[in-house]
């Protein structure tokens, strides 16, 4: 049977661990928006990530389905609206986003959203604090704090 193991991430949800019975790991982050991450990590290092999909509310239930519904699905649900309030978000700049090379004043993302951007991760590299002038570049990842809907909105100027 395999193992799962649960930690809280404060302010963005909670983080499933699962090793299969002959080893291979994969983890999965519910964040309290409703969206997954699903990583599957490599079996030789425990801490490199071969491959992570990103799944909206929607797509992992169906999923879930397909993998033949879920226990966990209760407790999921009562960790993602544990927290009222203000949520934190990684989101990731895509290929033919409107604000991919566009500055944080360009997009005016405050106003638009109300969401404020806390740091741009490119290349392993963070920028914290990031100035009007640093720029949404594609494959960055993108940590952001705000209400729900505003992040939702965020996340959908970062990806079409």
């Amino acid at each position: 049977m395999g193992r799962v193991s649960e930690s809280e991430l404060p302010g963005v949800g909670a983080r499933f661990d699962f090793t299969t019975d002959n080893g291979e790991q994969l983890g999965v982050v519910v964040h309290r928006t409703g969206r997954r991450d699903v990583a599957f990590y490599d079996k030789d290092d425990p801490d490199a990530c071969r491959a992570m999909v990103h799944l909206e509310e929607h797509e992992a239930r169906d999923l879930a389905e397909l993998l033949g519904g879920g226990r966990l699905s209760d407790e999921v649900a009562r960790l993602r609206h544990q927290v009222a309030g203000i949520t934190l978000d990684w989101l990731t700049v895509e290929p033919g986003s409107a604000w991919a090379g566009v500055t944080l004043r360009e997009s005016e993302v405050r106003s638009e959203t109300g969401v404020s951007i806390v740091a741009i991760i490119r290349d392993g590299e963070a920028s914290p604090s990031p100035g009007p002038d640093d720029l949404f570049e594609v494959g960055a990842t993108v940590f952001a704090v705000g209400m729900p809907d505003g992040l939702e909105v965020l996340s959908e100027r970062l990806s079409s």
